[in-house]
């Protein structure tokens, strides 16, 4: 694995100035497939390049321009059905998991008086991403050899394939007028994604699929700030947002010629419900060091419509998701050390939760997956963090996080019949993280070591397997030289065998027992990283 990255500075003029940064990441992926006789096909080849540029043409008025082109090249190759443990593969089709990304942005700032300012700020985005992967994670040989499954007498090949090419474009509009006092701005923001896809689809029922996703929203919003005096500071915020889609997919059998629903959704007036969220906060500054805070806050989620085209019409479309949330927080600042602590109650309603369902036990391909919303939920922990000054040269970070969550029972159907999920805690919410980092610094030489911690968690909304709780160590050695930053570091130092994802389904032929399937994270690896940087 290695990784590199630079970053350009320069003055053109008293007005005018750039920024050229990129970087660019390489790993093999960690596994080795022995099918295609290949050391690198979940590899990671990353390329990531952006570009500012700021103008002031004028004492009142500025122009930023930003210009963002990243480049992934990635494999996708990280399931096996001996449960990954040894880090090989037997695909026999090459997985994908890449993007190409151009965007780019303009942000103009007017300075209208002393009093008020006028923001426009306009984006635009193309991407383009294909997601391929061998859906049966094997060959016929491993099928034949570990579990006596013969392609040859069966008269077919276990064989499972998937591609998704996507194409999206993306342009948001904003304005924001402003005071010292408040904000007031509207937003809009237009998509647009198309989706190319062959294979084994929806359980074989399927060969190729296309379809068309659109979606607009419309927003304003007012943020207000207020001093009742110079220790206590009040804001206010309102946000109203409506947003409106369309989806339409057709899917097409060229073997069996099935006849197969073309979906074509479009959000209806009666289905709209215009969003509106909302936050308060007042807090208490004690001194220069102390910072009390309290706040309350309404968000909220966007609905949609599930593409899988044998879904019920009342599972077609899932409403938006609403969170109420309150925060209570002190911040103090010593001569030695940082303490920020703070405490959190949340009540999820109508809360979105995705569901995945295997339809055929012969079939790791024939799975339903959708979205939608569950009821009630709630959450509520705390986080807190140290920063402690040991000594001149060594520093060290502390932080811990505590999470309870519950959400409400809710059903689901099934090739069998109704199945149900919820009555726990939410999917991939562990209930404590943490995490401790020493770092010693002289000079131009740094030595940095951190370790984090993850409790178990449960994998899916739709099965109740769970991960393990893990470990997790890092260490860094750098120096600077003059505009060069030379790091060398190693990752999972410990080489923790870690879980990443897990799935519940039936893979093995030819009777296909349901159990967990589970992708590890990267074992122990070693690297070279080269920033430079001109000024």
């Amino acid at each position: 694995k290695m990784g590199a990255s630079g970053l350009v500075n320069y003055k053109v003029s008293n007005n005018l100035f750039f920024r050229v940064s990129t970087s660019y990441n390489y790993s093999n992926g960690f596994r080795n497939n022995q099918f295609l006789d290949l050391s690198d096909s979940n590899k990671k080849d990353e390329l990531f390049f952006r570009a500012k540029i700021f103008s002031r043409p004028s004492k009142n008025f500025n122009i930023l321009g930003t210009v963002i082109l990243s480049d992934l090249k990635n494999g996708y190759d990280a399931w096996a059905p001996d449960n990954n443990k040894t880090f090989v593969t037997y695909s026999n089709d090459l997985g994908e998991d890449s993007q190409n990304t151009n965007a780019g942005s303009i942000k103009l700032d007017y300075q209208i008086n002393n009093n008020f300012s006028l923001k426009a700020i306009s984006s635009y985005s193309t991407t383009h991403q294909i997601h391929a992967y061998d859906g049966d994670w094997a060959n016929d040989e491993y099928w034949l050899v570990e579990h006596g499954f013969d392609s040859n007498i069966e008269g077919w090949s276990y064989s499972f394939y998937d591609s998704n090419k996507r194409k999206r474009k993306n342009f948001s509009q904003e304005f924001r007028l402003s005071n010292e006092k408040s904000i007031l701005g509207f937003y809009f923001n237009k998509l647009k994604e198309t989706d190319d896809a062959i294979g084994y689809l929806f359980g074989g029922l399927a060969d190729e699929a296309d379809s068309k996703y659109e979606f607009q929203k419309l927003a304003a919003y007012f943020q207000s700030f207020h001093k009742f005096s110079d220790k206590i500071k009040f804001d206010f915020s309102l946000r109203l947002e409506d947003y409106i889609y369309n989806y339409k997919g057709n899917s097409i059998d060229n073997y069996y010629y099935t006849t197969i629903p073309v979906v074509s959704f479009a959000q209806s007036k009666k289905n709209r419900e215009p969003m509106l969220g909302h936050r308060m906060s007042i807090s208490f500054k004690r001194n220069l060091f102390t910072n009390l805070f309290i706040s309350y806050a309404r968000g909220y989620k966007a609905g949609g419509a599930n593409q899988q085209p044998f879904l019920d019409i009342t599972n077609r479309p899932f409403g938006p998701e609403y969170i109420d949330n309150f925060e209570i927080g002190l911040k103090t600042i010593k001569d030695f050390f940082k303490v920020s602590i703070t405490g959190f109650y949340g009540f999820r309603q109508d809360q979105q939760v995705s569901v995945s369902s295997q339809q055929d036990l012969g079939n790791p391909n024939s799975f339903y997956f959708f979205t939608g919303n569950s009821g009630k939920g709630i959450l509520r922990g705390f986080e807190a963090e140290l920063v402690f000054q040991v000594s001149k040269f060594l520093s060290t970070t502390s932080s811990i996080g505590f999470l309870d969550t519950h959400v409400e029972k809710f059903s689901y159907q099934t090739s069998s019949g109704a199945s149900y999920g919820g009555n726990r805690e939410f999917a991939m919410a562990p209930r404590l993280t943490g995490a401790l980092e020493m770092q010693y610094s002289k000079e131009k030489t740094y030595l940095r070591i951190n370790t984090s911690y993850k409790s178990s968690y449960y994998f899916s909304d739709s099965h109740d397997s769970k991960s393990k709780a893990y470990f997790l160590s890092d260490l860094t050695f750098g120096h600077y030289f003059e505009n060069l930053n030379l790091k060398f570091w190693a990752k999972n130092i410990f080489n923790e065998k870690f879980v990443t994802r897990g799935f519940y389904f039936g893979l093995i032929p030819p009777n296909y027992p349901e159990e967990l399937w589970v992708s590890y994270g990267d074992p122990r690896h070693f690297g070279i990283t080269i920033e430079y940087g001109l000024n």
